[in-house]
């Protein structure tokens, strides 16, 4: 059988993953050529403990992609409530963000099937993150955490389509990778927080486009999307619709440093019940399954 050609310009640790995604139908022609626009690279081993040494029938990869524009050094516009952020100063959006995805962390790590998780964490600017070795999917006592003024320094435009396509690209070859280790159920939680419009100059929504639907059509991968809206103005909600997200995946807690915690403390809450479900039944699951519990927790 002949072997797929990929488009020029991806470079990955091994390109037999895109080479059997495509062959799977798991990813498509149109989103190769759009992975290899943004000049994909990802040569460095990903994960750890490598899915060769996985020995579980289910993994559940989870990637968090945050904010870091020059916006997010300003202070929120709704200053947050008393209880749990007593004696807590929030200076920035920055500052919130921090601490959802820090307490996004914990929330993962208390669950009874925690080392079925593996987390990476991207940044509009700084990339995806990775440890001293290289690696981005990280088991959760690893996982990178958010500090301010070491990984988080809000600076400059947003440029979300980009890192969107990367870090989709990583996740699609990590399920690959995990699906080749005869890993069959591979579950992808895609969280996305920021506040403001997309002003990426070399690629546009239409090339995120096809990475969606194809996780959403995949049948061996699936595939969950939350974008959170850390302010409420329309172009920060287009952005999510533009880049293919449905309207019922969008969480708004706009600068609320409390609603935003409820929010993903909401969305991890979701994320262990489907965590925990038969694999038939977590491909019945609606696309809006895990931002409805984060809003109805967002709202207590």
């Amino acid at each position: 059988m002949e072997t797929p050609q990929l488009p020029e310009g991806i470079q990955s640790r091994d390109l037999a993953l895109f080479r059997a995604a495509r062959q799977e139908k798991t990813l498509s022609d149109a989103s190769l050529r759009a992975l290899a626009k943004v000049g994909y690279d990802s040569r460095s081993r990903s994960t750890h403990p490598p899915a060769a040494d996985y020995d579980r029938d289910q993994v559940n990869l989870t990637s968090f992609i945050g904010d870091d524009s020059g916006s997010m050094a300003n202070p929120p516009r709704v200053a947050p409530s008393a209880g749990r952020f007593e004696g807590i100063q929030i200076a920035s959006k920055a500052q919130i963000l921090e601490l959802a995805q820090n307490g996004w962390i914990d929330a993962l790590s208390a669950f009874q099937n925690a080392d079925t998780f593996r987390m990476q964490t991207a940044l509009l600017h700084e990339g995806i993150l990775v440890n001293e070795e290289g690696l981005s999917y990280l088991s959760l006592p690893h996982a990178i955490r958010l500090v301010r003024g070491v990984n988080l320094n809000p600076r400059g435009g947003s440029p979300i389509i980009r890192r969107t396509m990367e870090t989709l690209g990583r996740a699609f070859e990590e399920g690959q990778e995990f699906r080749n280790n005869y890993v069959n159920d591979v579950r992808i939680y895609l969280m996305m927080a920021h506040d403001g419009g997309a002003t990426d100059h070399d690629v546009r929504a239409e090339d995120v486009q096809p990475l969606i639907a194809d996780a959403r059509a995949s049948h061996y991968l699936k595939f969950f999307f939350v974008g959170m809206a850390m302010d409420n103005s329309e172009a920060c909600i287009q952005s999510y619709l533009d880049m293919g997200l449905l309207d019922e995946e969008i969480i708004r807690p706009g600068d609320n440093a409390t609603k935003v915690i409820k929010s993903i403390e909401g969305s991890a809450q979701a994320i262990e019940r489907v965590s925990n479900l038969a694999k038939r039944q977590v491909l019945a699951l609606p696309a809006g399954e895990i931002a409805a519990l984060a809003r109805q927790n967002m709202g207590k």
